[in-house]
């Protein structure tokens, strides 16, 4: 379900939330009788809602509490990139800030005023903050609880015989190796799968969570999976030009390329040789074949160098490695 923040004003008409469609046909109708909308929030929802609303000629500001947009799933850099690019577009982006208020007269929006004092004229608000679990269901039961409802690799509860999935659970995660929430659509279909098998007596097992996101904007795409920024104060890569460059923390290596210019931007996060998260702004045609890498814990010591490289793919493994995908 949507986070909804305690703001004074929320109960005013023209305020939204955006995570189903009958918020989007709300929308819908809505829009046609505004000029001006706010968006609190710069995640892949906020963002995806500014840009439809945008092009429907409605000027948008969309204001983020955090020190960028995208920062649950992207690093720093590829960060500024899209959020460049979003605001070269027409959206106006404010970062450090938030809402206090929503304002107007009688139930009616006339604008929002800012954690800075800062007043902005609008009549509507969108929140997408983000999303939480609804375990309103299993509060008062035994069944045990974190952010999410824990689960095991059957998909069942400390319960025996009861079993759930989706954005609610923690499920254990690849990567990270420990349970986690992945709130996206792919796992939660993975995961109601095996639910289902289990419940019905054929024994599956989930194998692990691996988080992923795919979208674009303004036909500039990007993807992101797995650990993205194992040393979250670390900038892998200078803020112009053309670069590439490898890095080592205490226990990952970090390789990144960037292409200022082509506003294309790659970085690959290793453990042991073994790659455990990347991003891949502009140019993602080799996302897949990394997102394979990741998913079979692949040790790629021998061609590491060879994994930014634009031609990058099967012929570039080893010769054995090679033949078993192939048979694959």
């Amino acid at each position: 379900m949507p986070f909804i923040p305690e703001i004074k004003g929320l109960d005013r008409d023209g305020v939204f939330t955006f995570t189903a469609l009958d918020d989007a046909k709300k929308i819908k109708e809505y829009v046609q009788r505004v000029k001006r909308v706010v968006i609190i929030g710069g995640g892949l929802i906020g963002l995806k809602a500014a840009e439809s609303l945008e092009e429907l000629g409605i000027r948008v500001t969309v204001v983020e509490l955090m020190d960028r947009v995208l920062s649950a799933v992207l690093d720093k850099k590829s960060s500024q990139i899209i959020q460049k690019h979003i605001i070269e577009a027409g959206i106006d982006i404010i970062t450090n800030n938030t809402v206090k208020e929503i304002i107007g007269r009688d139930s009616l929006i006339s604008g929002v005023i800012l954690k800075d004092e800062k007043k902005m004229d609008c009549e509507m608000v969108l929140v997408a903050i983000g999303v939480v679990p609804n375990l309103e269901l299993v509060r008062k039961t035994k069944i045990k609880v974190n952010r999410g409802i824990l689960v095991n690799e059957k998909m069942e509860t400390n319960i025996p015989g009861i079993f759930a999935a989706g954005d609610v659970v923690e499920a254990y995660d690849l990567v990270y190796q420990a349970r986690r929430l992945t709130p996206i659509w792919p796992d939660a279909y993975r995961q109601g799968s095996i639910a289902g098998y289990n419940m019905s007596g054929i024994e599956k097992r989930h194998e692990g969570s691996l988080l992923m996101n795919a979208i674009e904007f303004y036909s500039l795409p990007f993807t992101s999976v797995g650990l993205i920024e194992p040393n979250s104060k670390f900038n892998p890569v200078s803020s112009t030009g053309q670069n590439s460059k490898s890095r080592k923390g205490k226990e990952y290596t970090t390789l990144t390329k960037f292409n200022a210019k082509q506003k294309t931007y790659k970085k690959i996060v290793l453990k042991e040789n073994v790659i455990v998260g990347a991003i891949f702004v502009g140019a993602i045609e080799k996302a897949g074949v990394i997102t394979g890498l990741i998913k079979d814990k692949t040790n790629v010591k021998n061609f590491k160098e060879e994994l930014l490289e634009d031609n990058f793919g099967l012929i570039s493994f080893p010769k054995e490695l090679r033949k078993e995908k192939l048979r694959a």
